[in-house]
């Protein structure tokens, strides 16, 4: 009987190997699964980290375009006050110098016909403090 204790002994190894075997093929199994859901897991997210880096490229684009158009649209009121600036300054330039040239006009008018001291006099109250001193 030692042959036959010794091939049962023989056959549950045989059955223990296979039992073994076939435990270590569905681990190898679960494991591929597992690595199989953890790439498509992955792919998922990248795919949604893609489309929001997308979202948010498109996003910053259209802000930057905005700002140009704001820029520009600024630029261009500021180039239009400034025009206008300038042009009222120099309408008030050559008004100031129209004013100039008749006050100067009519005191050499003034002058022509009036005497030194009454012309003084004259100078006097039109300018307050201001004090003409002439030779004649």
């Amino acid at each position: 009987m030692a042959a036959e204790d010794e091939l049962q002994l023989l056959r549950s190894q045989l059955k223990k190997s296979e039992e073994q075997a076939r435990q270590a093929a569905q681990a190898g199994l679960d494991l591929l699964r597992q690595v199989d859901e953890l790439q498509e897991r992955l792919d998922e997210q990248r795919v949604e980290m893609t489309n929001a880096l997308e979202q948010d490229k498109y996003s910053l684009q259209k802000e930057v375009e905005l700002k140009n158009r704001m820029l520009e649209s600024l630029q261009s009121e500021y180039e239009s006050v400034k025009k206008q600036q300038k042009q009222q300054l120099e309408e008030h330039q050559e008004h100031l110098e129209r004013s100039h040239s008749v006050a100067l006009s009519e005191l050499q008018n003034k002058v022509g016909h009036q005497r030194p001291g009454a012309l003084l006099l004259a100078l006097r109250s039109k300018h307050g403090s201001v004090l003409l001193r002439f030779r004649f």
